[in-house]
């Protein structure tokens, strides 16, 4: 298959799209290495994310 490496970039737009609250924890936590409460604070925006995703599909299926 050879050497096939994402760009970082590419990675950063993935990020934004699929998981903001992620990525945008991410930035700020992550410069000084992920520590401690660094931890609570992404598995949190992980949860805002997941729950977006959930309310979504919830009030696609009432309407349908």
């Amino acid at each position: 298959l050879g050497s096939w490496t994402v760009p970082a970039w590419l990675w950063a737009v993935l990020g934004f799209v699929f998981l903001p609250w992620v990525t945008v924890a991410l930035v700020f936590t992550s410069p000084g290495g992920i520590v401690g409460f660094d931890w609570a604070i992404i598995v949190i925006a992980l949860l805002i994310d997941l729950g977006a995703l959930g309310s979504g599909r919830e009030a696609r299926r009432r309407r349908t």
